[in-house]
């Protein structure tokens, strides 16, 4: 039986069954301090899961190249696992 792959929220607070995903995406959040960007994962119809905030568009690619490896067999997770 195939090991069930969990994605870490950035704080190590939440995760997700990577099964679930279905969409990820980088948006821009406007704050009172400028702008971060959230990381989101989509599932279900109208579901998401929030990975976390970035300062920079890098660092939450970074966090998604990440996720993409986990999920395709090449990563080992240490970035997704709030560490």
């Amino acid at each position: 039986m195939a090991k069930e792959i969990m994605l870490w929220s950035k704080d190590a607070l939440h995760s997700v069954r990577a099964s679930k995903m279905r969409e990820f995406s980088i948006q821009v959040w406007n704050t009172f301090e400028g702008n971060k960007f959230r990381l989101i994962g989509k599932f279900g119809k109208t579901d998401e899961f929030e990975f976390g905030i970035f300062d920079t568009i890098p660092e939450a690619t970074s966090f998604l190249l990440e996720i993409h490896g986990m999920i395709e067999g090449k990563g080992s997770g240490s970035k997704n696992k709030g560490l």
